[in-house]
């Protein structure tokens, strides 16, 4: 009696680790939450899409937050994998190594750009006009940031000391939000990241059509560029930051698995098809018939 209890037991116990291996994450396969910084949705869903259906055993869990409400949770230990389009200090780095270094994978490049409504009188901007007219509030203008915890509205906060919205500085939910005030207001100023125009949803698309970028003074050539994945590639656009996958999860799992991809050949050719640069120029093959 005692025998065929064990061995019941056994077979229980060998059913349920069976059970627990088949959901095991993996480089390919099981579930995982990701964190996306919502002005680099575009490309990270993609980039989702694409993995999921080449591994339909692998889905990610999608939480759209700001830039600050991300790596608060990767702090916190309350989220292990995230998408942010900027670097990480080496301060940041050190405390999340506390627990699993963190592995950063650079994975596309953007333009910051500054749009306005095609009703505006401008067509050109530069950079440090533009952070002097933040710090003395002139009023001429209004700018039009989103969300007031992203990544480019807080870059912008540390530069010039603004903290909150005021006459002539607004911080929006969403680029979304902020493409639609801008196209509908001649006054404005938008500051976004160029995932969204280079690869719009249906509304984008439509308040799209009502805005123009501004050129950006380059101080090194002494000209004025317009943000393209040609000037992002030559260095001749001044401004631009790098998206990046940062993994904490210390494991071969999903992170490692999505990273491996973005950077892969397959992964740069789907960060040059969206509008945005890749970090490695995928390769070409050229086949040569000789007769």
């Amino acid at each position: 009696m005692m025998k065929k209890i064990f061995f019941f037991l056994s077979v229980v116990a060998g059913l349920v680790s069976c059970k627990d291996n088949s959901n095991a994450e993996t480089f390919t396969s099981g579930n995982t939450d990701i964190m996306i910084e919502e002005s680099v949705l575009p490309i990270t869903e993609d980039m989702i899409k694409v993995f999921e259906s080449h591994y339909n055993k692998a889905s990610f869990d999608m939480q759209v937050m700001s830039e600050s409400h991300i790596m608060n949770a990767l702090f916190k230990d309350s989220g292990r994998l995230a998408v942010i389009p900027r670097e990480l200090t080496q301060k940041e780095i050190d405390f999340l190594a506390q627990r699993a270094k963190p592995i950063i994978t650079p994975i596309a490049k953007e333009a910051i750009v500054f749009i306005a409504s095609i009703q505006s009188q401008d067509s050109v901007i530069r950079y440090d006009d533009f952070i002097s007219e933040l710090k003395n509030s002139s009023g001429d203008k209004i700018y039009v940031f989103d969300n007031v915890n992203s990544s480019l509205s807080n870059q912008i906060r540390k530069e010039t000391g603004i903290s909150s919205t005021g006459n002539d500085v607004f911080f929006l939910k969403s680029t979304k939000d902020v493409v639609e005030y801008v196209s509908k207001n001649s006054k404005a100023i938008g500051i976004i990241g160029s995932n969204w125009l280079a690869q719009p949803d249906e509304i984008v698309s439509e308040h799209k059509k009502n805005i123009k970028n501004l050129s950006v003074f380059n101080n090194e050539t002494n000209t004025y560029v317009k943000p393209t994945q040609s000037t992002i590639a030559d260095g001749s656009y001044p401004l631009t930051r790098t998206i990046n996958i940062v993994d904490t999860k210390g494991n071969s799992g999903l992170g490692k698995g999505i990273s491996s991809f973005a950077a892969s050949d397959k992964g740069q050719r789907l960060v040059l098809k969206s509008g945005l640069m890749p970090i490695t120029m995928p390769t070409r093959e050229i086949i040569i018939n000789q007769q």
